[in-house]
């Protein structure tokens, strides 16, 4: 019954000292006898990382039985928790009689599992090492345009995320042009709990610069667990020089500018046939002429002419 769901691991040297307490039932009576609380450290893959164990105080009142004791879950230092690292818990001890306690969801591949009532994140058997404060991260980071030429304007977004408590402390998001120590643009944000929210920015294209970075509360004013995911970066091609941008056009619309190139062929084509076609009918009109009562066909030229 404790620790549940989650140890906050933003303060290490608490981890020392972390409290655990267990509940159970035992017909034969533990009074004299140690009973030892083991526990076992998995990454987030799975794998073993550290393991230890503390011996255990007991009460027993009938059939029920309450343990509580401490255990220190970084030891010498080496092996220290990090976010989405797990723990689980097991009991060992004897009774008067010598008999060991039940093994079944008390072992080191099956511990012992969290009260459902008290539990909420479905996870009955180990407990999550994370944060209780703040957690900011940069989940991802775009750009809308890939190829552009210097000068150019693109827009930045960054999606800005809290994995853990929520904050009401403002803190502030820069964009960094390359490896520039100083940003190009800031918004500062009055406070994140568990969404995302994209942050945009102009970023104007610059010669041999490759990408844009992102970081998420450029003056530390958030303390948090692990700041190593406090930033990110999207490439961006910078690969010509001013006033050639339309060759990108051309690779990235190709349909566009083919639609471009024949109606700049085609146009002229039609506009030279239609002043041929009025020509033509001007001359018509202006040299013969039909004699809708003598139904017959003169040409003012030659009135002496006669036409059958």
């Amino acid at each position: 019954i404790a620790p549940i769901d989650i140890i906050d691991i933003s303060n290490t040297s608490m981890l020392t000292q972390v409290p655990v307490e267990f509940i159970g039932s035992e017909d034969a009576d533990l009074a004299g006898s140690p009973q030892w609380v083991h526990w076992l450290m998995r990454d987030d893959n799975g794998r073993q990382i550290a393991s230890g164990s503390s011996e255990l105080g007991m009460r027993q009142e009938g059939t029920a039985i309450e343990w509580t004791g401490t255990v220190d879950l970084i030891g010498d230092g080496i092996n220290p928790p990090i976010q989405d690292y797990v723990v689980g818990f097991w009991i060992e001890g004897w009774d008067v009689a010598g008999n060991p306690l039940a093994t079944e969801s008390n072992s080191k591949s099956d511990p012992v599992r969290e009260p459902v009532e008290l539990d909420d994140d479905h996870e009955l058997q180990w407990v999550r090492f994370g944060a209780t404060g703040p957690q900011l991260t940069i989940e991802r980071v775009s750009a809308d345009k890939e190829v552009v030429s210097v000068g150019a304007d693109i827009e930045i977004t960054a999606w800005v995320a809290n994995l853990g408590g929520s904050t009401n402390s403002s803190f502030t998001v820069g964009f960094y042009s390359g490896d520039d120590l100083s940003p190009f643009a800031t918004q500062a944000l009055a406070g994140i709990s568990d969404e995302a929210i994209p942050v945009k920015a102009t970023w104007k294209a610059k010669k041999d610069v490759d990408r844009v970075r992102v970081v998420v509360d450029i003056d530390d004013d958030i303390i948090e667990v692990d700041e190593s995911d406090n930033s990110a970066e999207v490439g961006v091609s910078v690969d010509y020089a001013w006033g050639l941008g339309w060759i990108d056009q051309a690779r990235q619309n190709p349909v566009a500018v083919i639609g471009i190139i024949l109606a700049m062929i085609i146009l002229p084509i039609v506009g030279a046939v239609s002043m041929r076609g009025g020509m033509r009918t001007s001359v018509f009109e202006d040299d013969i002429f039909f004699d809708e009562e003598d139904e017959e066909y003169y040409d003012e030229d030659d009135d002496d002419d006669d036409w059958e």
